[in-house]
């Protein structure tokens, strides 16, 4: 089990945080008085009792878009964990601490507080004032105090030397914050506790609650060596700062004493030098109490502990001779010495191995082999363990029962289930078991679904409700691609309630990959779109309506043509050649008059596009327009693009009246430009492939036996591709 700095469960810390966002938007999504709302507030408060059996507040410290805990920061990356402190943040919170004796109620009128605007939080005098005249009492929040900011013009910001006592006051602070004044009041001076006084203090405390209190005295003790680390020992500062502690350790009762002995040692790998100076201010006695508390518990040893007392052991006086270290009595080192020989004598290893690890450890060496597991293995067995696997499951066991729904069942209670699960499965992004939750209520047996309409009905709303619509189309960005896939699914399963809200986000992206991603899924829903997009036809976005007539091409719906045509006067170009294209599209006689205009007109580049999208077209005069190019003597640039482009759009279209203008240009020349010419012919080979084989089959023999060795390759390539086509 993974711990954090402050000893929490980091596993179950992430569970109440999750649970916390979820409960926190469902206030949004639900009325006050909706059973989903109760059954949320009871989890966060179930985990909030769980952290806190180890002490007695729980603070977090909130940043723009992360959330801290002691003195680090939770998974960046996180996107719930952003969620939550994004909110939290914009209210002007800095931190918020949470009560054991929270009450559900008042969770559930901070929630509603967090969902007020940010200027009527601040109209009512800020989130403090707001949170106080709801009468929420468990549960208290830090405002940000921006007074504390100051610019400077400084490139640099180099934290002054500290005082003295400062490590020592950081080592008080950590206590009182930890469990002596859980919300931070310092009735005392700093300069006025001595550790003696600490000491008695601390004493009391665990009298009157044993064990309530040692996660965040070990905490202190951490956190108080790691910055003496951190600094370097040496300075007259940190030895005061040792003796002060070494005094509040000696005047501490045992096992508080072993405690403190053990969470120091362990809060300093690989720095053994402040190990030893530490013991070496310690009396002797303080260190033989601490062996024999070790030694009756059982208790294991840090591996820091370990290597400093092996040292001292190589440094322990032989026989009766007088210690060379220091000017203890001899028969209190020998004492010593003594002690630790027990410890590391070889065959006494069991006396420190609690019974059931030692059978355990039996009964492996026992085996003759053992198969290691593959790491994909071992990450799917934990996988299994997860909270998130087994809603997944819960919520397929529940499917399984509506298929087969017992007599004597309540299927209210599977609603309720149902409702939460849809609730909690949007907020995880596991969009995968919001789709098959809605097949399966899509898909009951016509005799089960009578009898559970009422249950499948409200379920089945919730996937309509533009609340849920908009989450999801919103997971795209907040989730990325590894989504796509699901929440497309999920989209074509429910269908017409996205059609309109696809349609807003692909006004509105900048991103391509998600307009391609809303067009496919669009295109994909079929006619269901149809009187959606027709509604956004006038938008003023011209490439927004180009798309959109895109959309209404792809769904091949033949009755929208009367609702489009109010487009061809569109100031855009664009949108004019898209119109033109789904109207050739549907064969509507409007397209030819539309084609005319761009062919004969004067324009070059509306010339070249009717061109292209000539080859929709079966309008015989059409094709004597597009003959009429070819017909005419020039050659330059444009003449030469306009007349490839011919070509190629007459071979799309296959019509064998072209031949004759064909033919002859393939035996012409033009002495002003001869290689032009000459590519042109090789396009116009190449485009016979898709006329009728009887009609150009001799011509391409005549051909591949010229002398033109390019177009007789090309002939006979042509050839090829006919004959492999089974002409």
């Amino acid at each position: 089990m993974e711990k954090s700095e402050l000893g929490l469960d980091t596993r179950l810390l992430s569970d109440f945080i999750c649970e916390l966002n979820i409960s926190r938007r469902h206030v949004t999504a639900y009325p006050s008085n909706h059973p989903v709302i109760v059954t949320s507030v009871g989890k966060v408060l179930r985990l909030l009792r769980q952290l806190l059996e180890i002490q007695p507040v729980l603070t977090i410290g909130i940043a723009r878009d992360t959330l801290l805990i002691g003195d680090g920061f939770l998974d960046r990356n996180n996107p719930l964990y952003r969620d939550l402190a994004r909110a939290l943040f914009g209210h002007g919170i800095a931190a918020i601490s949470f009560s054991g004796e929270l009450l559900p109620e008042e969770l559930q009128r901070f929630n509603e507080i967090l969902c007020l605007k940010k200027e009527e939080v601040r109209g009512r005098g800020g989130v403090e004032a707001v949170v106080a005249a709801a009468g929420i009492t468990h549960l208290q929040v830090r405002a940000i105090d921006y007074s504390s900011f100051h610019a400077t013009d400084e490139e640099m910001l180099i934290p002054m030397e500290r005082e003295t006592g400062e490590l020592w006051e950081q080592f008080i602070h950590g206590l009182l914050e930890g469990t002596l004044a859980p919300w931070g009041e310092r009735a005392v001076a700093w300069d006025a506790v001595s550790p003696e006084m600490m000491a008695q203090a601390l004493n009391r405390q665990l009298a009157s609650k044993p064990g309530k209190s040692m996660a965040s005295y070990e905490q202190a003790v951490t956190d108080f060596l790691r910055n003496m680390d951190r600094r370097g020992t040496g300075g007259s500062g940190d030895g005061e700062a040792l003796d002060r502690l070494t005094a509040c350790i000696s005047h501490l009762n045992p096992e508080l004493r072993r405690q403190f002995l053990i969470s120091t040692f362990s809060a300093l790998p690989g720095r053994q030098d402040l190990a030893e100076e530490l013991v070496q201010r310690f009396p002797s006695e303080v260190v033989l109490d601490a062996l024999d508390q070790i030694g009756a518990s059982n208790s294991s040893l840090s591996p820091v502990l370990l290597d400093l007392v092996g040292k001292l052991a190589a440094h322990a006086p032989q026989g009766g001779m007088p210690s060379q270290v220091t000017n203890r009595p001899v028969s209190l080192d020998q004492d010593l010495s003594d002690k630790l020989a027990v410890i590391f004598r070889e065959d006494d290893g069991d006396r420190f191995l609690p019974a059931a690890y030692q059978e355990t450890l039996r009964t492996i060496v026992a085996i003759d082999g053992i198969s290691a597991l593959e790491e994909d293995e071992i990450a799917a067995l934990k996988e299994t363990l997860s909270s998130h696997c087994v809603e997944t499951e819960v919520n397929a066991v529940i499917l399984e029962i509506l298929k087969e729904l017992p007599e004597d069942c309540q299927p209210d209670i599977l609603r309720r289930n149902l409702l939460d699960l849809s609730g909690y499965f949007l907020e995880m992004g596991d969009f995968a078991s919001l789709a098959t939750m809605y097949d399966r209520l899509t898909s009951l047996p016509p005799t089960v679904e009578r009898r559970v309409t009422a249950l499948t009905s409200e379920v089945l709303a919730v996937f309509a409700r533009p609340e849920f619509v908009a989450e999801v189309v919103r997971g795209l960005a907040f989730w990325g691609k590894a989504k796509y896939d699901e929440i497309r699914q999920l989209i074509l399963r429910v269908g017409a309630p996205f059609a309109g809200p696809l349609l807003d986000a692909l006004a509105q992206e900048q991103r391509m990959s998600l307009r391609h991603f809303y067009m496919d899924c669009l295109q994909k829903m079929g006619t269901v779109t149809r009187d959606a997009t027709l509604a956004r036809l006038r938008d003023s976005r011209w490439y927004f309506v180009r798309n959109l007539l895109v959309l209404l091409r792809n769904i091949d719906d033949p009755t929208v043509v009367r609702h489009i045509k109010r487009l061809s006067h569109h100031p855009h170009p664009k949108v004019r050649q898209e119109l033109l294209k789904t109207l050739l599209h549907y064969q509507d006689p409007e397209s030819d008059r539309l084609l005319h205009g761009y062919l004969a007109g004067k324009d070059r580049e509306q010339r070249l596009m009717g061109v292209q999208l000539a080859a929709q077209s079966r309008n015989p005069q059409v094709v004597a327009q597009l003959l009429a190019f070819l017909a005419k003597g020039g050659i330059a640039d444009y003449e030469f693009e306009l007349k490839c482009a011919v070509v190629k759009t007459l071979g799309e279209m296959g019509h064998v009246d072209a031949l004759p203008e064909l033919v002859g240009l393939l035996r012409s020349r033009n002495l002003f430009h001869p290689q032009k010419h000459a590519q042109l012919k090789v396009k116009i080979v190449h485009s016979l492939v898709n006329y009728p084989p009887s009609w150009v089959g001799y011509l391409l023999d005549e051909l591949c036996n010229g002398d033109n060795r390019e177009l007789a390759e090309a002939a006979s390539d042509v050839l090829h591709r006919l004959k492999g086509r089974g002409a």
